[in-house]
């Protein structure tokens, strides 16, 4: 079937995080975005519009974002040149959230949407990975296809592939099209942690951090020594 910038050093910073008072930015691929989390294209703003082309058939785009929780987070591609997008989320460990490759369950418009306030939406802020593709070009981890395509899995694409258990390490390289895109997006904040749940479990590494404890001290001492910082 078919398919900021760092602001202010310090409690400021933090409270932009978790007040959401940042301004959002619009993000244009530099270069070509890379195809993993490991080399994903970043940001540490808010942003509300992701702008880039895939300039192979085989190209696929990521993007590190930081959400605000609360199933918040959206993703569609509406107004975009490309015919037929896909659209996958993963949390900071690279395992599938959910995807979209028609939204409309009967196929008559082909561009995709992550909702907000979707059962798989994530409930919990932190770093994810947004990555767009053309049909029908899938992300796979060791373990085969992390999505399933089934019938029952329209519109959205849920992780219970056999691949779901892992984080995705390539992709299935046969798309169709190539061509600009532009991703909409609600629910982002600063990549910046604003609770010490978020620097658990490795999820550190994710926001730039050296180790779980400048993590949580980033967070304990409202926004002091950020990642990078002297």
């Amino acid at each position: 079937m078919r398919r900021l910038l760092l602001g202010t050093v310090g409690a400021l910073v933090l409270a932009f995080a978790v007040t959401g008072a940042a301004s959002a930015v619009t993000l244009t691929e530099s270069g070509d975005a890379g195809s993993l989390p490991g080399d994903a294209q970043t940001t540490t703003g808010a942003v509300d519009l992701i702008a880039g082309a895939l300039r192979a058939a085989s190209d696929e785009d990521i993007y590190k974002i930081c959400l605000t929780g609360g199933k918040t987070f959206s993703a569609t591609t509406e107004g975009s040149q490309l015919v037929d997008p896909q659209l996958f989320l993963f949390d900071a460990t690279g395992r599938g959230v959910y995807g979209n490759d028609d939204f409309s369950v009967d196929f008559s418009g082909l561009q995709s949407t992550l909702p907000a306030g979707h059962r798989l939406t994530p409930s919990a802020g932190g770093v994810y990975y947004l990555a767009i593709s053309s049909f029908v070009n899938r992300p796979v981890s060791q373990g085969g296809q992390i999505f399933d395509y089934g019938p029952t899995s329209y519109p959205i694409l849920e992780p219970i592939g056999p691949g779901s258990g892992s984080p995705v390490t390539g992709w299935s390289d046969d798309g169709f099209e190539t061509g600009p895109y532009r991703i909409a997006l609600t629910g982002t904040r600063p990549c910046l942690p604003t609770t010490k749940e978020e620097c658990k479990n490795g999820r550190w590494r994710g926001f730039g951090f050296k180790n779980q404890g400048d993590c949580v001290s980033f967070v304990a001492t409202g926004g002091k020594n950020p990642p990078g910082g002297n």
